[in-house]
């Protein structure tokens, strides 16, 4: 019987077939430990990229060119700036984005009642839960919109119009260049704060609704400034949000519209056209007392319980580093210098507490 060909190399030279079998299991080794090292990258990368990913954050419309400013102070005073993707709208737009799952990190809303509510359905971390600032509005009426005879009552008003003005002149004020005003801008007031401030005001001193009817109910002070007492109510125009409202009051005819002071403050820093605009425009400052408070709070939004997604070792890692990071720069925001930024932007830190209607804006 002829032996096999391994059976001779078997008997004739073990010794290079055990060195054969072993450059096999080197080999199948050296395979096997790439394809580890090559996971452990690919795990790495994804890892990285998780960390490197910005802050995402969702701002109310009034507080987004301020958030600019706190976002590059922040960024020149730390090591490891937080890169950040930041989406403007009103707060109710955003409320029920985050709502239905939309990846936000960070909610800067104009109002208290929106960031409760998403910790109520536990879509937030109490433990962020600020009242970074409390909003103020401004009535804009554009200068050469109106006829001779009404001059005299804008100019009237305009006297009662400053900061710190009382409560009973401003009202006057107020009310007199709504009378004088034949189309109003505002923002929407089932979505944006501010917009629903507006129309508490527009049917304070005017009685107007929606659909532009007047109720005649205008009183006491009111009267003072009153030219005409059959004239129909300006005609309202729901903007999309209060900076929206700004942009159609420069951009239209229409001749008066409710913005956030901040807004106003920051036109003089916008485009030449809005400058000039700015320049046609008389200011009047609401007196806080005259409305409900704007308290506006931010709240760091829980992704996991958003997105319920899966609870890997490399994705909670990066989750606790993104919380790290929101923190940080909620931290900042609530610093002496985070609050001087937001105070020189027309914002206070503490809500009027003379009103004596309901605590916050819807």
């Amino acid at each position: 019987m002829i032996p096999s060909f391994f059976a001779l190399q078997r008997a004739s030279n073990p010794a290079s077939l055990w060195r054969l079998s072993g450059f096999f299991l080197l080999v199948l080794w050296h395979q096997s430990l790439q394809a580890e090292i090559n996971t452990s990258i690919s795990e790495a990368n994804e890892l990285t990229s998780q960390e490197a990913a910005p802050l995402r954050i969702a701002v109310a419309a009034n507080f987004r060119p301020t958030l600019k400013k706190l976002l590059a102070a922040y960024e020149r005073s730390t090591i490891k700036p937080a890169k950040s993707l930041v989406s403007t709208a009103s707060t109710g737009t955003l409320f029920h984005q985050i709502v239905h799952g939309a990846p936000f990190d960070l909610f800067f809303a104009a109002n208290e009642s929106h960031p409760r509510e998403l910790l109520a359905r536990g879509l937030g971390d109490p433990a962020s839960l600020l009242n970074y600032a409390s909003g103020q509005l401004v009535l804009l009426r554009k200068n050469d919109s109106s006829p001779a005879n009404q001059s005299a009552t804008l100019t009237s008003a305009m006297a009662a119009c400053g900061p710190g003005t009382d409560e009973a002149r401003n009202a006057a004020a107020l009310a007199a260049i709504l009378q004088t005003t034949r189309q109003l801008i505002i923002a929407n007031p089932l979505t944006a704060p501010y917009g629903s401030v507006s129309k508490q005001l527009t049917e304070k001193f005017r009685s107007i609704d929606l659909r532009g009817n007047s109720k005649s109910s205008m009183t006491g002070a009111e009267k003072n400034f009153e030219t005409d007492a059959g004239k129909k109510a300006p005609t309202l125009l729901i903007a999309r949000n209060v900076m929206h409202a700004q942009q159609l009051f420069y951009s239209s005819a229409a001749d008066a519209a409710f913005v956030s002071l901040a807004q106003y403050i920051a036109s003089a820093n916008a485009t030449d056209r809005q400058q000039a605009a700015a320049k046609r425009s008389l200011a009047c400052h609401v007196n806080p007392a005259l409305h409900k408070p704007i308290r506006q709070y931010a709240l760091a939004i829980d992704n996991n319980a958003q997105q319920h997604r899966q609870n890997s070792q490399g994705h909670t890692q990066a989750m606790t580093q993104t919380r790290a990071r929101a923190s940080a720069l909620l931290a900042f925001i609530d610093s002496q210098t985070g609050r001087s930024i937001i105070a020189r932007d027309g914002y206070s830190h503490t809500a009027n507490a003379a009103y004596s209607g309901a605590s916050d804006v819807e």
